[in-house]
């Protein structure tokens, strides 16, 4: 994280955000955090050939968010964002799992 943290250029703020937010949400449990480093990386330009899978990770954390604090609409909405970015499988089926 340090050397991501390290490097401003490229995508690196957006894998440094993403990876950031994962860690807020799933490791320390801080929602208002998590969301904060989402977000950023969301607001950080981009290449989408390099950067797709960063969005979607992000947009599927603050869905996961959402859907904890109670707002099943956002979470709907941040799901299918995530699906116009995913490529991944795994964040292929959390989104698509979502009722």
């Amino acid at each position: 994280m340090e050397k991501l943290k390290a490097n401003n250029k490229g995508f690196y703020p957006i894998a440094y955000n993403t990876f950031q937010g994962i860690i807020f949400e799933k490791d320390a449990k801080n929602d208002t955090a998590a969301q904060k480093s989402y977000l950023t990386a969301l607001r950080t330009p981009h290449d989408d050939q390099y950067t797709r899978e960063y969005y979607a990770m992000a947009y599927a954390g603050l869905a996961r968010i959402a859907n904890r604090a109670g707002d099943k609409g956002k979470a709907k909405e941040y799901y299918k964002k995530a699906l116009e970015k995913a490529e991944y499988k795994s964040i292929i089926k959390e989104a698509k799992a979502f009722k």
